[in-house]
């Protein structure tokens, strides 16, 4: 419910407005504007402020929103998924978040290397990455060890992908910060445009779609779905940027 670009606009104590609606949407249209505050430990002003920049009037038209976004779960759950990309892909058709995509895909075309980092599910992906920028013409490859160190004397012009939903995986961050000390141009790809992995690269490209946990609480099963398509579409531009 959402965009891409209302996210980006937020500040940090703004996204922990986001973060604990998104965490408690049932909770929310019962709720007052004080109690809202209170839990999301901002004050009411913050909350408004949060309003305004999902485009909501006031905090009256925030939960009648939500109220929508609930009747929404209600869907069998093949139809309920159908209708969140739908919704993502409809919130990136912008003219902003295409430049965004040109800016990272130029520095991908003019980089001597490109290396994609991830661990877990977001390996995986980082491998999908390397190998689709391979089919269109950029040598790449990934790391999905956790524990690799990287060596002195890099190429000066290296470009690295760090894959992250959370932002925050600790093995992540150690790589960002081992490759940014020796200058490489780092990109993360993240849900969170404020997390400490958006903080500290160079360029970010985020995706919002809502955190999914299997019953057990523990085990992530949020869809990768816009990060896919995000690597796509950065493989696919790269070549505009060849010399």
């Amino acid at each position: 419910m959402f965009t891409h670009e209302q996210l980006q606009s937020l500040n940090e104590l703004e996204f922990e407005v986001y973060k604990y609606v998104c965490a408690n949407m049932e909770s929310i249209p019962k709720m007052k504007i004080r109690d809202l505050a209170d839990k999301a430990h901002v004050s009411t002003s913050t909350v408004l402020r949060f309003c305004q920049k999902v485009g909501c009037d006031g905090y009256s038209e925030l939960k009648l929103n939500i109220k929508r976004e609930l009747t929404k779960s209600t869907l069998p759950c093949s139809e309920k998924h159908l209708v969140m990309m739908k919704e993502y892909f409809s919130s990136i058709s912008s003219e902003q978040f295409h430049q965004q995509l040109g800016a990272v895909a130029r520095v991908l075309a003019k980089a001597e290397q490109v290396v994609f980092c991830g661990i877990g599910s977001s390996g995986i992906l980082a491998k999908y990455g390397a190998r689709w920028l391979m089919v269109y013409g950029k040598s790449s490859y990934h790391i999905d060890d956790s524990w690799l160190t990287i060596p002195k004397g890099l190429c000066p012009n290296i470009a690295v992908v760090l894959l992250s939903v959370s932002g925050e995986t600790t093995e992540i961050i150690r790589l960002a910060e081992e490759y940014s000390k020796q200058g490489a141009t780092t990109i993360a790809l993240t849900s969170s445009a404020i997390s400490t992995l958006a903080r500290m690269s160079n360029h970010v490209l985020t995706y919002s779609v809502p955190v999914e946990y299997l019953p057990n609480g523990t085990t992530n099963v949020t869809t990768h779905a816009p990060c896919l398509f995000i690597l796509e579409q950065l493989a696919r531009m790269t070549p505009q940027y060849f010399d």
